[in-house]
């Protein structure tokens, strides 16, 4: 869905180009505890290991990218120490300074310079994180669909998962406030809704605890947000300590923070059509879920799409089998182009309807 019938800004090529400092990431051995976590999350997302008598196999497959501001980027170092994380880690990134950490913001869309956070070791900064680190999953994702095919872009993107951490530990000079932190988890199948782990650490524990161990315990909450919680008691019985607990949340935000705004929208689809109409967004990407068959379209903000994505545009309405059609001839065009050219294993691109909000045909579309 685009405000206008235009050319698709989402056809020209685009790179990601970040200035953040992320540092280099350490491949020594985890702690134990955070080894152990990684292990669990790795065998769980290639479905070999028995949770509750049942295999947990596809349903919790996981693409994750990571996003640290502060304390927890051993979850990074644990995870990519670990073998088989490949199949889990797209990205992880630490972006300890304020501007890194707005740069990251800005750069993934998920929010206007004029809305920064006022407070940067809070719920709303980790869940703004998550979704900034959900939107480069699906940028990495997308890209990779060039290489292996975009038929099944769209199943994809479903496994994709951004988390994001902020937290306030122990420093140089003693805090006044709480040790604590804030871990958030967003995909685009939880209902547009973000999963949040937060903890407050004992700052008077006797001995109290160094800075590395506090890095640890949130290193151990990121993993354990990752494993929605299910870490069979290590974290409890491991890294925390006394009265401390991790309370969750699930906090309702829509596809950006743009569409998080109070709207008389009632359902995602509408409020995303809502935030075109007030020029948040510029374009929506609507597909079906995977899971239950029954109809629930989720909503990607700012598409990112492969390069070989064929755009058919039209109002659809009521879409046909002549659309399926003439996308299926499209495809099979490109595939006989490209295959003529010497790449007999091209394989078949994604095809989305382009939906204008304007059309010169029909009545434009509103909530």
């Amino acid at each position: 869905i685009r405000p206008q019938q235009t050319a698709p800004a989402f056809l020209r090529s685009n790179i990601f180009v970040s200035a953040m400092n992320t540092g280099s990431t350490p491949t020594s051995k985890a702690p134990p505890a955070l080894e152990r976590l990684a292990q669990l999350i790795i065998e769980r997302n290639s479905g070999k290991i028995i949770v509750g008598g049942v295999l947990a196999a596809n349903e919790s497959k996981k693409s994750v990218s990571l996003a640290i501001a502060g304390g927890g980027s051993g979850a990074i170092s644990s995870l990519v120490s670990t073998p088989g994380a490949s199949s889990v880690v797209l990205e992880g990134i630490v972006t300890y300074h304020r501007q890194s950490f707005e740069e990251y913001l800005l750069n993934h869309k998920v929010l206007q310079s004029s809305s920064l956070p006022s407070n940067y070791v809070s719920k709303e900064a980790a869940i703004l994180l998550s979704r900034a680190a959900l939107h480069r999953s699906l940028q990495i994702i997308a890209s990779s669909s060039d290489r292996t095919g975009g038929a099944k872009l769209f199943d994809a993107y479903q496994s994709c998962v951004g988390v994001g951490c902020t937290s306030a530990l122990r420093s140089s000079t003693a805090k006044k406030g709480e040790h604590r932190c804030h871990v958030a988890i967003s995909s685009l199948s939880a209902s547009n809704s973000s999963r949040l782990y937060s903890c407050v650490l004992d700052k008077h524990l006797d001995p109290p605890r160094t800075r590395a161990q506090e890095e640890e315990v949130v290193s151990g909450i990121v993993l354990h947000a990752l494993m929605d919680g299910n870490d069979e008691g290590i974290l409890r019985e491991e890294l925390l300590m006394g009265s401390e607990h991790v309370s969750t949340d699930t906090i309702s935000t829509q596809a950006t923070a743009a569409l998080a705004t109070e709207t008389s929208a009632t359902s995602d689809v509408e409020r995303a059509i809502q935030s075109i109409h007030d020029k948040e967004c510029r374009a929506v990407l609507l597909f079906p879920s995977m899971e239950g068959g029954n109809g629930e379209m989720l909503v990607s903000p700012h598409p990112i799409l492969p390069n070989d994505c064929i755009v058919f545009p039209g109002s659809f309405n009521p879409v046909h089998s002549g659309h399926v059609m003439l996308a299926k001839a499209a495809v099979d065009k490109v595939l006989q182009t490209k295959n003529s050219n010497s790449n007999p294993k091209q394989k078949q691109p994604s095809v989305v309807f382009e939906m204008s909000m304007h059309n010169a045909d029909k009545p434009p579309i509103s909530v």
